[in-house]
């Protein structure tokens, strides 16, 4: 009993590595058989659909090809049968290779059909069929045209010397109208239809009402100081008109308030308006309480005589409209230095450009990327900043942030401030700045008639030890800053940082 009990514990870890898991099988063959038939054979399995897979399992004509393999561009033209096995099952795939391509033609009356070659020959030495029936060649058109009237899927076969093609065409779109119907639409858009209606079209046209005009084709736009209004607020409005010939419009207008309320439409003159200059309006109103909420209303410029002249529209809903209408975010500057104090500025206006109480802005600071390090080990927090103070009532905000605190590295840095009024209403501005941990540049800028350098430590002016070497002759001793003696011109002027002292 016992060396049966050690067999068999020797025998299990070897059973379950031997194990596979059924997601790692091959459920597929690694061959493909292949069989070449006639096109005959190939119709009537169409027709089947099906294919007597016993047929072929005796037959010894056959090309054996690998299945991972792209084999169908070797074969020639002609009708072929694939057997493989896919999850343990023989499968069977009729496959056709042809030459010729067919195109359809559809002008609403009946379907045609026409040949080409890969390379976009036309094939006329061909017969073609269509669900069994020939389709007959139009020698005008160079298509053949299909008999049946309608159908939802037919069976093509093309037959052309050497090269027999077996496809099928299907209606894409519903026929919400009917043939009749379409043979009529074609036969009101031809000429002779033209020609026999115009007489009675012409007649008819002159007896019956004409209407009259309701504008004067002019253009313009009006403008409006609130996207919303709610009653007993006040409509501010500028209005720019010309008239048919592109002139600026210079009668007086008649200014109509118009909506539909309660089954009704209201049309109530507001005032009459003479140009505050050449085409341009301007006016404001108190919407009257007894307007509804929750309709478009119309503000409709119209002559003396009541033809329309320019229309705009307006909502007047029970609203509450933002309270903050502006906001301002920016920076002291785009590049500071780690001497430097980074400072930023926020203010939050309402529509009247006043300074909205109760708003909290939120400064965030965050690494958008690395440009350099000055230290072998060096930690880059995602967040260099966040703070959050309420917006000043009587000017901007200023945010002081101290540079110090920043790591050893050249960065990108996103700020992205955070408005939120007394309703917690949020909305956002961003910027970018960069920020330098160690600089060492050369400035050169005209000064009058000759030029001034300037050394740079970051961002601050220094006098410092350096070099200058003109005309690529040898370097010469100088102090920054430094300004030639004499006007220095068309000449090659180098300047070098100094590598030590600095004062």
């Amino acid at each position: 009993m016992r060396k049966i009990f050690i067999v068999i514990c020797f025998l299990l870890p070897i059973s379950c590595l031997a194990q596979q898991s059924l997601k790692d099988i091959r459920k597929k063959s690694w061959q493909t058989f292949v069989y070449r038939i006639p096109a005959a054979d190939a119709i009537q399995y169409e027709k089947w659909d099906s294919i007597p897979v016993d047929h072929f399992v005796t037959n010894p004509n056959y090309q054996v090809y690998h299945t991972n393999e792209w084999f169908e561009n070797k074969l020639p033209i002609g009708h072929y049968v694939f057997l493989s096995v896919t999850d343990n099952q023989l499968s069977a795939e009729l496959y056709n290779k042809s030459d010729v391509m067919v195109l359809t033609i559809n002008n609403k009356q009946q379907l045609q059909l026409a040949m080409r070659t890969r390379e976009g020959k036309p094939v006329l030495a061909s017969s073609v069929f269509v669900n069994g029936k020939a389709a007959s060649f139009n020698a005008t058109a160079q298509t053949f045209w299909v008999k049946q009237k309608s159908f939802e899927k037919a069976t093509v076969v093309v037959c052309s010397p050497g090269d027999t093609l077996i496809t099928s065409v299907s209606a894409m779109d519903e026929l919400y109208i009917s043939v009749p119907e379409q043979r009529k639409r074609n036969y009101r858009s031809s000429r002779i239809y033209r020609i026999l209606s115009w007489v009675p079209h012409t007649f008819s046209t002159l007896l019956k009402p004409t209407r009259k005009a309701t504008g004067i084709n002019s253009s313009g736009f009006i403008v409006f100081n609130q996207p919303k209004y709610k009653p007993l607020d006040t409509l501010k409005f500028k209005g720019y008109v010309v008239d048919k010939k592109w002139k600026q419009y210079r009668k007086d207008v008649h200014v109509y308030l118009e909506y539909a309320a309660r089954g009704k439409y209201y049309s109530q003159l507001i005032n009459v308006l003479k140009p505050a200059s050449p085409g341009a309006f301007v006016h404001e109103f108190v919407i009257a309480d007894s307007i509804p909420s929750d309709i478009a209303c119309n503000l409709v410029f119209k002559t003396r005589s009541g033809k329309k002249i320019i229309w705009e529209t307006f909502k007047v809903e029970d609203y509450v409209l933002d309270e903050i209408g502006t906001q301002t975010f920016r920076s002291d500057k785009e590049t500071y230095f780690r001497n430097d104090t980074l400072r930023f500025f926020a203010s939050a206006k309402d529509a009247n450009g006043l300074y909205v109480m109760d708003v909290a802005a939120r400064l965030i600071l965050t690494t958008a990327r690395i440009d350099q390090f000055y230290q072998d080990t060096l930690f880059v927090a995602d967040t260099l900043y966040d703070s959050e103070v309420k917006l000043k009532t009587d000017a901007d905000t200023k945010f002081v942030v101290a540079a110090s605190g920043f790591p050893k590295a050249n960065l990108a840095i996103d700020a992205k401030l955070v408005f939120k009024n007394a309703n917690n209403e949020l909305q956002e501005k961003a910027s970018s700045i960069t920020y330098v941990y160690e600089s060492k540049k050369i400035y050169v800028k005209q000064d009058g008639d000759s030029i001034r350098a300037v050394f740079i430590q970051n961002g601050i002016e220094k006098i410092a030890e350096g070099e200058v070497s003109i005309n690529y002759e040898d370097d010469v001793a100088i102090t920054y800053p430094f300004r030639p003696r004499s006007i220095l011109l068309q000449r090659t002027i180098n300047f070098i940082l100094p590598m030590q002292r600095t004062h």
